[in-house]
């Protein structure tokens, strides 16, 4: 969550690394329902979990309504 405020202040995970990144190209639009984490809301698995992936990867965004950790 500390990076993605980050990259709404200054365009990059930290400060630091604001010299080695680019701005987006018109061809990669923010998605129109993006919106930051919220862990009122949001779920996710523990880091290093064995939880198998799904074969569709937009599944894993959260803002999304077909977010595969909904009803956890």
């Amino acid at each position: 969550m500390d990076a993605q405020r980050n990259y709404q202040r200054f365009g990059a995970m930290e400060e630091r690394f604001r010299g080695d990144v680019r701005a987006p190209r018109e061809d990669e639009p923010l998605d129109p329902g993006w919106r930051p984490i919220d862990l009122s809301r949001d779920s996710f698995e523990d880091l290093g979990s064995d939880t198998p992936m799904p074969e569709d990867l937009t599944e894993l965004y959260w803002w999304r309504p077909t977010y595969w950790r909904r009803d956890a």
